[in-house]
């Protein structure tokens, strides 16, 4: 009896490793599944706001807003306004791929 039950243990305790190991993957698949949905719901969301903030910043909405709230402003004279390039800002030498869209682009040579 004894040389037949270790082939009949080690194949059983294979088996048992094998479900687990199945389950335990089925179960990390619809994590993934569940994550990649939130991950595409939040690039939506975050598109959404990216176009109400670029909607917000046309001028007459700004001025509407400046209304809405009896917030009286003018805008600035143009000799008052100070314009920085790239390079001004940040130094001759910048990588851009630092960035990772985080800072806001400011215009070349102006």
């Amino acid at each position: 009896m004894g040389p037949i039950a270790a082939p009949i243990i080690v194949i059983a305790t294979m088996v048992v490793v094998i479900i687990g190991l199945n389950s335990r993957y089925q179960a990390l698949g619809g994590e993934v599944s569940q994550l990649e949905q939130e991950r595409r719901e939040l690039l939506q969301a975050l598109g959404r706001a990216e176009s109400r903030w670029a909607r917000m910043l046309f001028p007459h909405r700004i001025e509407a807003a400046l209304t809405r709230h009896r917030i009286d402003m003018i805008w600035p004279d143009d000799r008052l306004i100070v314009r920085l390039s790239e390079d001004e800002v940040f130094g001759a030498v910048f990588d851009r791929s630092l960035m990772r869209g985080e800072v806001a682009s400011l215009s070349r040579g102006r």
